[in-house]
């Protein structure tokens, strides 16, 4: 009986404690409207009185987010985010439409997670931080690459010509592995492809050559995975000699695609097995080793022929469905 007691009161005290934080919202939001109401003494509202009226509204959506009173949240965040316009105070608008975003988070309202995500971009870029607003479009890719992998790759490209445009190189390896995740994972290895020599661009501005070596070696693999030897060849001659790819890398791409060429079954299982290839970009790594089954097996041996329409030949494997959240 003791026990049921104190859980009754438990209960009773959360909602009175609900209900006193009820009542701290609504008095939010009447001190808001009260700022924004016009009078024969007020003939207008004043930047002040939107800034005023913008925090009072997100005093009070803090409240019913944290009750997850989600509609009663929206619409104050909602007021937030238009007083925060009117006040000129973009930065503080977008912050308000990522809070709504996180509501929708919270309800897997995903398409519209996305959207708000976005409109927050904006607003950070309009305030003058492109290095924001390049972040938002990249957490906006990263809820739509499942379901629109074409429209996530178009935020991620947006996102890293941005960061280009403002020269902020050391900010675009990780939208640069995101877009080549996206394209993998949907079997689009030709696009795949473009994004990792845009990569090694960027990697050539911060110097970091280990990282261009690994991107020849991916091109080269992907191209294989598309049957499509000549092409295999021909990018791996041209990135080598614009990026300076030497050692090791240099080496395996040459292999592969002699492998590949001769239909040598051995040769071809012998450079695959290499290590180099487990340091790759995580997707390309598991294609890989797909790859080794695939073409190193007992079964008959698949011509490196390249598409007829010059697009996408069918891919050797799909994607496994694998989690990608443990490298971006």
């Amino acid at each position: 009986k003791a026990t049921v007691s104190v859980l009754y009161w438990k209960i009773e005290g959360s909602k009175m404690s609900a209900a006193i934080r009820l009542e701290e919202a609504a008095k939010h939001i009447k001190s808001a409207q009260k700022k924004l109401k016009k009078s024969f003494t007020k003939w207008s509202v004043s930047q002040s009185d939107y800034d005023v009226a913008a925090l009072e509204y997100e005093a009070a959506a803090k409240i019913y987010q944290h009750l997850k009173k989600w509609t009663e949240a929206f619409d104050a965040w909602e007021n937030a985010a238009e007083n925060h316009g009117k006040a000129a105070n973009d930065f503080c608008k977008g912050r308000a439409y990522d809070a709504i975003a996180t509501i929708h988070k919270e309800n897997k309202n995903m398409n519209d997670m996305a959207r708000y995500t976005q409109m927050a971009g904006k607003c950070y870029l309009a305030d003058g931080k492109p290095d924001k607003y390049s972040e938002a479009l990249v957490r906006a890719s990263r809820i739509l690459r499942e379901t629109q992998p074409i429209e996530a790759a178009k935020l991620v490209e947006e996102a890293m010509a941005t960061l280009a445009e403002e020269e902020q190189y050391h900010l675009m390896p990780e939208p640069g592995r995101l877009l080549v995740a996206i394209h993998v994972k949907a079997g689009n290895y030709l696009e795949a492809v473009k994004a990792i020599k845009t990569n090694m661009k960027h990697f050539k501005e911060l110097k970091q050559q280990h990282n261009i070596d690994k991107g020849c070696v991916e091109v080269v693999v992907l191209h294989i995975a598309r049957q499509d030897a000549v092409m295999a060849e021909r990018d791996f001659k041209d990135t080598s000699d614009l990026f300076e790819v030497t050692g090791e890398e240099f080496h395996t791409c040459r292999d592969l695609v002699s492998a590949v060429q001769s239909n040598d079954s051995e040769m071809l299982s012998e450079v695959l097995g290499r290590q180099i290839f487990t340091f790759l970009h995580p997707d390309i790594a598991r294609l890989t080793k797909k790859l080794a089954k695939t073409m190193t097996g007992d079964g008959p041996k698949k011509s490196a022929q390249p598409a007829a329409d010059g697009g996408l030949a069918d891919p050797v494997v799909e994607g496994d469905g694998d989690d990608l959240n443990d490298w971006c």
